[in-house]
């Protein structure tokens, strides 16, 4: 069996268990520190997403803006040109053909050129 321990002993354990606390608080601040860390760059990082954010919509918005000026630019040029084309006459060419599409329409449907109030089938073929 073992004596009592010296004041030597007692001095070394007391020194020792000095040590461990003093590197357990220094773990301690660290810890802290860590979580402070930490905090500030969660912080950072959500403002950096907010700023991201901000100028990304910022940019959507001017896209937009630039799109609907190009289609009212387009739409009014077409409209200028659509305005160009009605002011000018139709060729005579293009009446006559279409002059001779309607009577060639109406002539198959009711007869209306031959006078005959329609043509059928056995009166071209001769009358049978």
């Amino acid at each position: 069996m073992r004596g009592k321990p010296s004041g030597e002993d007692l001095d070394r354990t007391d020194a020792a268990f000095n040590q461990v606390l003093e590197a357990e608080a220094q773990a301690r601040l660290a810890v802290e520190e860590c979580r402070w860390r930490a905090a500030a760059m969660l912080a950072a990082g959500a403002e950096r997403i907010r700023d991201l954010e901000r100028r990304t919509e910022a940019r959507l918005l001017l896209s937009h803006r630039l799109s609907d000026a190009s289609v009212v630019r387009a739409l009014d040029q077409l409209k200028a040109e659509g305005t160009a084309d009605e002011a000018r006459e139709p060729e005579e060419a293009a009446i006559a053909r279409l002059d001779g599409a309607v009577e060639m329409l109406a002539d198959e449907m009711i007869g209306a050129s031959s006078g005959a109030g329609g043509r059928r089938r056995s009166d071209e073929e001769g009358g049978r």
